[in-house]
């Protein structure tokens, strides 16, 4: 039964987003390099009613130069809460894979949701007859730990942070679980209330920071744990610092 943590994928998710977002603005707000863009198109209605394509020399250009940049902002500004949704996403799914890992790694700790929850793991289908449709014990294990992993990652943000510390004892440092909590808020209107926020990079990057970290503290865990983490860039320097040092944002 293969187990490892993907924090090279969650890293990178994380990382490319809002790299690539900062490639945007920085191209954006480059009036040589956008006007070498718009420069390539641009139309007019002419006289006839049709479009016609702006020349260089004309005045309109400078109007063209405007309006495509005026576009590319607006289009921007709806990027900016698609990435707070994004970022929520990776929270997600980083911490499903995290509960995941744990319950393949010792299935005895799934026993622990009797604590967590008030039906405790009756809803996760523990039955003889299911039991003897899987070839293997690993097979219904992982079926198990999977329906766990899904009940754990469920309700509240904040729920989900308290079930990490009650099953595995790793404490998420406040300035993380508070960024994370406020991140998945926004999400949540984004999505479910159709709200749209004013957000500018420095708040994006901020958040992305603190995920970051998250994805760092997760991953810490779990290696502590003796399971396996994908890191073939040696980003998490396992056996050069320690988890406060990483935490702290020392180890860039």
């Amino acid at each position: 039964m293969n187990n490892q943590f993907d924090f090279q994928q969650f890293w990178s998710m994380n990382f490319q987003s809002i790299l690539n977002y900062e490639n945007l603005l920085d191209y954006i707000n480059d009036d040589d390099a956008l006007r070498i863009f718009t420069n390539k198109m641009g139309y007019r209605i002419n006289d006839d009613g049709g479009y016609e394509h702006i020349p260089l020399d004309s005045e309109d250009r400078g109007d063209w130069h405007k309006y495509t940049k005026s576009n590319l902002t607006q289009t921007v500004n709806v990027m900016n809460n698609q990435i707070i949704v994004y970022m929520a996403t990776i929270v997600e799914t980083s911490m499903y894979d995290f509960f995941l890992c744990i319950f393949k790694k010792e299935p005895n700790r799934i026993l622990s949701l009797t604590q967590l929850f008030d039906d405790g793991i009756a809803d996760l289908g523990f039955s003889f007859s299911d039991f003897l449709k899987y070839e293997s014990k690993d097979d219904y294990i992982n079926e198990m730990a999977n329906r766990a992993s899904q009940k754990c990652n469920s309700g509240k943000i904040k729920s989900v942070f308290k079930r990490i510390k009650d099953i595995t004892g790793l404490q998420i440092p406040n300035t993380i679980s508070n960024a994370i909590i406020e991140l998945v808020r926004l999400r949540n209107e984004i999505v479910h209330e159709r709200i749209t926020h004013d957000l500018k990079y420095d708040i994006l990057k901020s958040y992305s920071d603190e995920l970051e970290k998250l994805l760092f503290s997760l991953a810490i865990k779990v290696y502590e744990l003796n399971i396996n983490v994908n890191d073939p860039g040696d980003l998490l320097g396992l056996n050069e610092y320690t988890e406060d040092e990483v935490l702290s944002n020392e180890v860039k």
